[in-house]
């Protein structure tokens, strides 16, 4: 019959990808070596979580079209926004494998919240020249510009980031081969 249950489960979360052999002598000893490699399927993972926090940080710059003037709008939207990310983080996190260094999931969460820090920031710096009495000529140019270089920012590391996976996922192709096509793992009846 067919493997179910939570094995399969685990099975189906991974590419098996091209094995290696290879046989030698150590000492008096002959060595066959067989190294099996696989690749964990991302694509569930790049849609349904870096995906969302993406969408969720980038409601950031929504926070622009809110006058400078109303701080508390602002900071009400933003801070809501960090709050919703950290709580989707900790939601998500039953989803996904327990390992002790950052992944690239975890490095684009982190780059989420320091933009959603960065616009509080200059909301903050923003109302700290609005309080120390200048005009709108003053202020606005800044809040331009702050939203201008963020949003370029986040255009470009996103950008980045997508090239780098792509990067990443070329070279181990290259190293390890396309994934090996998978059929359903079974198990031979038993016939007491």
């Amino acid at each position: 019959g067919s493997l179910t249950g939570e094995h399969t489960d685990a099975i189906d979360e991974w590419f098996l990808l091209r094995p290696s052999f290879a046989v030698y002598h150590d000492g008096w000893v002959g060595v066959t070596a067989f190294k099996m490699r696989v690749q964990r399927k991302w694509q569930w993972y790049a849609v349904n979580h870096m995906l969302l926090y993406g969408v969720i940080s980038s409601i950031a710059f929504c926070a622009f079209a809110i006058d400078a003037a109303m701080f508390s709008s602002r900071l009400s939207v933003n801070v809501t926004l960090l709050l919703t990310i950290v709580a989707t983080k900790l939601s998500s996190s039953k989803s996904l494998p327990k390992i002790p260094y950052l992944t690239v999931l975890d490095k684009y969460l982190l780059a989420c919240i320091a933009l959603i820090i960065c616009v509080i920031i200059e909301s903050v710096c923003v109302s700290l020249v609005i309080r120390a009495g200048n005009d709108v000529d003053v202020y606005e140019p800044i809040d331009y510009a702050s939203f201008a270089v963020l949003m370029l920012t986040w255009i470009s590391f996103n950008a980045a980031t997508v090239l780098r996976i792509k990067w990443r996922l070329e070279s181990i192709r290259q190293v390890c081969g396309a994934p090996i096509p998978q059929s359903p793992l079974t198990v031979p009846e038993r016939g007491w």
